[in-house]
């Protein structure tokens, strides 16, 4: 599922982000994981992505994003906070069902007629971390939520997924 997997520091991983995530190549998927500045990262990533694209899709599972982080980034980089924050489609879900559900189900035709190509999950399994799921059903989610990507990303939609160890 994954097409790049880097171990750097924080410091080096924000100026490559700067530098090359906006460019972003269509069907590719990439994993920030590690400590809670995964979601600060994405949020850089995110910047970048909306100064070469009209817009992006976000899918909340650790509601870890950050709106008023996202328009200051934006603000100190002189573009209008309101204007990024606008091109950003939130969607914050809370269960491991709801999870299965947009990302199977939801997303994709959403994404499609609004001409999107990049997609940011955060926090993927944290809604999984639920004893109200089983691990079959969790097992049989993930591997549903696994083939939509890769029928996404045939599709030429960028998935970055962002998770917290």
């Amino acid at each position: 599922m994954l097409d790049e997997e880097k171990n750097i520091d924080s410091r080096s991983l924000t100026r490559d982000l700067s530098n090359d995530i906006g460019r972003i190549v269509p069907g590719k998927t990439v994993l920030l994981y590690g400590s809670s500045m995964v979601y600060y990262t994405s949020l850089i990533v995110m910047k970048e992505v909306l100064r070469r694209l009209p817009s992006l899709a976000v899918v909340d599972g650790a509601n870890r994003f950050d709106a008023y982080r996202l328009a200051r980034m934006a603000q100190i980089d002189g573009r209008d906070p309101l204007d990024v924050l606008n091109r950003v489609f939130l969607s914050r879900v809370f269960t491991a069902f709801q999870m299965d559900g947009l990302l199977t189900r939801g997303v994709e035709p959403f994404m499609s007629e609004a001409g999107m190509k990049v997609l940011v999950v955060l926090g993927l399994l944290h809604t999984f971390y639920d004893e109200q799921i089983s691990v079959r059903e969790a097992e049989k989610s993930l591997t549903r939520i696994n083939e939509k990507f890769e029928g996404m990303k045939k599709n030429g939609v960028s998935i970055l997924l962002a998770a917290e160890n």
